[in-house]
């Protein structure tokens, strides 16, 4: 994920558009600040029900 991240501003630039580059640099790096504080207070609260989904969707198996 992380070299994807890095790669699409890169290739942005590449093909010339510096304003997507920019734009897409500065965006990844808030959602990744976002990712990591998104155990913390009210963002958590608001997640619950996502990884409960998640959870529930791909949690251990069952023992039978």
């Amino acid at each position: 994920l992380w070299d994807l991240l890095r790669a699409i501003p890169a290739a942005a630039a590449t093909l010339g558009d510096l304003d997507r580059a920019k734009f897409d640099l500065m965006h990844g790096l808030s959602l990744l600040e976002e990712f990591v504080h998104a155990d913390e207070g009210e963002m958590a609260d608001a997640l619950r029900p996502m990884y409960v989904s998640y959870l529930t969707d791909h949690g251990p198996p069952s023992r039978t």
